[in-house]
């Protein structure tokens, strides 16, 4: 009976310990689904990041494209302004020797006939 008695004690004694380990274990699985549950939050999140942040580079890129546009106008329209400016230096500067010509044959010719 001793040995029946024994047996049935140390079993009891397993059962105890593996009822233990059950709920350490239910325990540690309710953690860990906790922390997949929020893993998986911030997955949602940095995906919602991720897409407004795709959003913003594709709007800062056709940002960039108009403002790039936008350049290339004001270089042409630069472009010529300057060459109509020195078209027009140009012009000036022909007409001022010829005035300067001019001059000088009036000049000349007021002294000849002076003679």
């Amino acid at each position: 009976m001793d040995n029946i008695t024994h047996d049935l004690k140390y079993a009891e004694s397993k059962i105890d310990g593996t009822q233990r380990e059950i709920m350490a274990t239910k325990q540690d699985i309710n953690l860990v689904n906790v922390e997949i549950q929020n893993y998986d939050r911030q997955i949602e999140d940095l995906k919602n990041e991720l897409e407004r942040l795709g959003m913003m580079v594709n709007k800062l890129q056709r940002e960039r494209n108009e403002l790039l546009a936008d350049l290339e106008g004001l270089t042409n329209t630069f472009v010529q302004c300057k060459n109509g400016i020195q078209a027009e230096h140009e012009d000036i500067h022909h007409e001022n020797k010829w005035k300067t010509k001019l001059v000088v044959a009036k000049i000349l010719f007021n002294d000849l006939s002076q003679f």
